[in-house]
């Protein structure tokens, strides 16, 4: 585990990437039913992307768009911000560090 700590931290100095973290103590959240990607068309979400066991899901109808948009904010109601998610990171490779 430390070494996948330290990866993300080596991954959030890229300029394309921001490392948000949802703090365990937050709940349940929107997070908890899988992962789903936003994509993108001149600035505007028009597709919903998912990827399961053996399937790939694509959403393009408005009323998905606009729930997986909401999922999304509320996620980002919730994390951390890119500086104390490294900082909580950054504690944890620490801690497992003096751990091992």
């Amino acid at each position: 585990m430390r070494s996948q700590a330290a990866r993300l931290l080596e991954e959030a100095q890229r300029e394309n990437v921001t490392l948000q973290v949802i703090p365990f103590g937050t709940g349940l959240h929107a997070g908890v039913v899988g992962a789903f990607t936003l994509l993108e068309y001149d600035g505007e979400p028009s597709l919903v992307g998912m990827e399961q066991l053996g399937a790939s899901l694509l959403l393009d109808e408005d009323e998905h768009i606009r729930m997986y948009v909401d999922a999304w904010q509320s996620l980002q109601a919730v994390t951390l911000s890119p500086a104390d998610s490294l900082e909580l990171v950054r504690d944890l490779v620490v801690q497992l560090r003096t751990a091992s």
